[in-house]
């Protein structure tokens, strides 16, 4: 047999009951002197399957032809006493209790030897101690702290992190208490938890300061009873690990989510709210977010000024102030802590009753932010009277909401004054058009009253003229006839003038209303209108199907007439070709006259169009200057407009548009 260890006699009476012994002890009598086995059991003689008497004991036991090195009959013999031992026998492989004492027997001392197998109970030791150790390992493995007490809070045991978190070791942690490792206060919270738990044997599960070093962690703590095989509660196990970073980065997230919420509404106010309301609702909307009673809202207007559109409503209803305004001159600041805040261009608050004037509502503490736009101060918030004292927390969100704020109101303040100043120039436009459509209802009359007076001098001089030719006849001389004529000649081309000027003005002071007009008809009756001069120059007119629309009909012969007769007097040396065709095009009628006469010069187009303006010499085209300016007015008083595309000798293509549903912008 193999020594193993000793252990205490009382093990085998422990680990089986009475009858579980009695079946498997095995039993035999050996004479130390002769090494031979003089009695054995029955269970030993099954396990051996024949009878091992009068066999010495090594050679059944251990197979030998000798005896054992380790063998101890020897103090049998001697008369001491052995003390019970462990024995793994090689041959079975089986571990044994074994013990043997020497027994008196005729004269002589025989060794009365007794042998249980503990192979499975050994087997199951060793299992329960590899578990043990794999639980151990684990527990020193794991990241959280673990503790475990009995029922007077005094400490157990622990796993090897909870040890190091404590400074101490782990087999040293018996027998401590809170109180060695924590502050008072923390230590009696620790040990109340612990005495509720015992109580009532409910488990507790919380988030919890945790102060190490001087330092405040938070811990996430789990607390449960243990107990016996009975239920009956015998101490605390406690399991705890730092949470401070991850309860960090869910207060950074609800703070965003929470400051987020505030900046949509703030976004949905500036989008959706009105004009003379969006100030007020944007105020509101601060004062939750920093939970103040009293406000107001300021931006900087073009002068420097402080432009305060919104208040609380009890700040208005409660303000007594004699002269109170919304606008307050730079001059007029003074050291108030929101002029000093935008001075400085940083939050600032107080926490202390400020001193107001008579009239004014108490303000027990206030906080300031400037508004800042690309290191200008355009505005301020100022608020009032929360019933916490304002801390760095509502400096820094107040700062954050004003800079989200800063961009949105700055777009704001520009586009209203971008409006202002849209609304100040129409009205400017306004009264300047007022005033230049007086002056030319004034210039028009003007120029009708004044052609319709001259007509009738220019008769007379016409009449005179020609009765002083015919009746003096005779007498005159070539001298005086050229003069004659030169009188006759400018009396003709004034009067022309004069019509036309007066056709000039009747555009807008003789029009008539729009009715459905058939613009092939207006073609032929222009055609018929200029036919001498069509016959003269040998000239063909062409044109594509014409529409109907609604206009002057008088006017827009005059337009075509206009046109052709210029295309007629404009030719080159070719008979002129006209061709005359329209299209639809984004809701008008686009009309073209095309041309094969003698064309425009790019310079001379921008001033195609002014009245009295002339390309060539009467003497090579006659006309006034007006005809071209008359379209013009037309074609505008139409809604529409009028261009023209040449180039020198190649010709000219006139365009004028007119709405499918024109309106008369007289």
């Amino acid at each position: 047999m193999k020594r193993v260890s000793t252990m205490d006699g009382n093990i085998p009476q422990s680990a089986y009951t009475l009858r579980e012994v009695l079946d498997n002890i095995i039993i035999y009598v050996i004479n130390p002197k002769t090494m031979k086995i003089i009695h054995a059991n029955q269970h030993f003689k099954d396990l051996l399957k024949h009878d091992p008497t009068g066999s010495s004991c090594h050679e059944i036991l251990a197979g030998r032809d000798k005896p054992c090195p380790y063998c101890s009959l020897g103090n049998v013999s001697s008369g001491e006493r052995k003390a019970s031992s462990l024995h793994y026998n090689e041959k079975f492989q089986k571990l044994y209790w074994f013990n043997n004492r020497e027994i008196p027997f005729n004269d002589e001392l025989l060794a009365f030897n007794i042998a249980i197998d503990i192979t499975a109970l050994e087997e199951t030791r060793k299992e329960l101690e590899e578990t043990r150790d794999s639980f151990e390992t684990l527990l020193d493995s794991l990241p959280q702290k673990i503790f475990l007490k009995d029922k007077d809070s005094v400490y157990i045991s622990c796993n090897n992190n909870y040890a190091v978190e404590m400074g101490i070791k782990i087999e040293n942690i018996a027998g401590k208490t809170d109180f060695d490792f924590y502050p008072e206060k923390l230590a009696k919270k620790y040990i109340s938890d612990d005495k509720y738990i015992i109580s009532t044997g409910k488990g507790i599960e919380a988030e919890e300061p945790y102060i190490k070093d001087g330092t405040k962690y938070w811990v996430h703590t789990i607390k449960q009873p243990v107990k016996d095989e009975h239920g009956n509660i015998t101490g605390v196990i406690g399991i705890f690990w730092d949470i401070t970073e991850a309860k960090q980065a869910r207060f950074d997230l609800e703070k965003n989510q929470w400051e987020l919420n505030f900046k949509n509404k703030l976004t949905n106010a500036f989008i959706t709210i009105p004009d003379k309301d969006v100030y007020s609702s944007i105020l509101a909307i601060l004062m939750e977010a920093i939970r103040c009673k009293y406000g107001v809202f300021g931006y900087i207007n073009e002068s420097g000024d402080l432009v305060c559109p919104t208040m609380t409503r009890e700040v208005w209803s409660e303000c007594n102030i004699p002269g109170k305004d919304i606008v307050y001159p730079e001059e007029t600041w003074g050291n108030s802590i929101w002029a000093r805040s935008m001075k400085e261009k940083k939050v600032i608050y107080k926490n202390e009753k400020a001193k107001v004037p008579e009239g004014h509502i108490p303000i027990i503490n206030a906080i300031a932010a400037p508004i800042i736009n690309q290191g200008q101060v355009i505005g301020m918030f100022n608020l009032a009277n929360k019933d916490t004292n304002f801390n760095e927390v509502d400096s820094r969100l107040l700062a954050d909401l004003a800079d989200y704020i800063a961009p949105i109101l700055n777009a704001r303040l520009v586009q209203g004054r971008e409006e202002q100043r849209r609304l100040e120039a129409e009205r400017d436009l306004d009264q300047t058009l007022k005033k230049l459509k007086a002056s030319n209802q004034d210039l028009e009359q003007f120029a009708y009253v004044a052609s319709h007076d001259l007509q009738e001098p220019l008769r007379m001089i016409s009449s005179f003229t020609q009765l002083l030719a015919k009746k003096f006849q005779d007498i005159i001389d070539e001298n005086a006839k050229d003069y004659i004529e030169f009188i006759t000649d400018g009396t003709e081309r004034m009067t022309r003038l004069i019509n036309d000027l007066l056709q000039f003005s009747r555009i807008s002071s003789r029009a008539k209303e729009f009715s459905r007009v058939n613009i092939q008809d207006i073609l032929d009756i222009v055609k018929k209108n200029l036919s001498v001069q069509i016959d003269a120059t040998g000239a063909k007119i062409t044109s594509d199907p014409l529409p109907k629309l609604s206009g002057d009909e008088t006017q827009l012969i005059q337009i075509f007439q206009n046109l052709i007769s210029n295309a007629l007097k404009f030719r080159g040396d070719d008979p002129p070709e006209i061709h005359v065709s329209s299209k639809e095009e984004n809701g008008f009628w686009i009309f073209s006259i095309a041309d094969n006469g003698i064309g425009i010069e790019k310079k001379d187009i921008g001033r195609l169009f002014m009245i009295f303006k002339r390309l060539h010499s009467r003497k090579e085209y006659p006309g006034t200057g007006i005809g071209l300016a008359s379209c013009k007015k037309i074609v505008e008083r139409h809604g529409g407009r009028i261009w023209v595309e040449s180039e020198k000798d190649d010709g000219s293509t006139f365009y004028f548009s007119i709405p499918k549903y024109p309106q008369a912008t007289d």
